[in-house]
């Protein structure tokens, strides 16, 4: 315990000691957070539509426009419940290169190999260049992660495999827990 302590120590102040590194950090939570803020106005803006919907459906305008608040508002509430449910999949979704690019500047500056300002143009074109491999590679991980995670949806909507959705949830947390005391384990944060 004493060891994760201390990666983790590690690992917050080489990210909270460069600007670079805090940008990488934050800003997948932001794209996040910009794609749920953009679901919800997307809701309000067509407010418009929905009251013609029920305008045409309902022959007083007081019940339609009833009807448009109702339906706004059970639309909002629904994208915080998925905002809820999907949140830190989205976030592990849109941060994968970024986490790829900011493990690569900690581990290089703690190396030392980024003192000199030509070694970091050198290490920042060569990120550049590793990008498309690391984007692709994330995608299968992404891809696999999802196809879990949908029949662990599915199947906790069908009452027999309640057995198989739990097994593949304490999959997914194994294997979360594996990769973080694997990191820890190893010296890398």
């Amino acid at each position: 315990m004493n060891l994760i302590l201390k990666s983790l120590k590690l690992s917050l102040s080489a990210i909270f000691n460069d600007p670079v590194n805090i940008v990488l950090a934050i800003v997948p939570t932001l794209i996040s957070l910009s794609l749920y803020i953009l679901g919800i106005i997307l809701i309000f803006s067509h407010s418009d539509t929905f009251f013609s919907f029920f305008r045409n459906n309902i022959h007083t305008s007081e019940a339609a426009g009833l009807f448009t608040k109702m339906l706004t508002v059970f639309l909002v509430i629904f994208i915080f419940f998925i905002m809820n449910w999907t949140f830190v999949l989205v976030v592990g979704l849109v941060s994968s290169p970024f986490n790829s690019l900011l493990s690569h500047r900690i581990e290089q500056k703690m190396v030392s190999k980024m003192t000199m300002d030509e070694n970091q143009k050198h290490a920042m074109i060569k990120m550049r260049g590793t990008l498309f491999e690391t984007l692709k590679n994330e995608l299968k991980k992404i891809i696999f992660l999802g196809l879990i995670t949908l029949l662990i949806f599915v199947f906790n909507f069908l009452p027999f495999f309640y057995l198989i959705g739990v097994s593949l949830v304490s999959l997914l947390l194994a294997v979360q827990f594996w990769n973080i005391h694997g990191l820890v384990i190893n010296g890398h944060s």
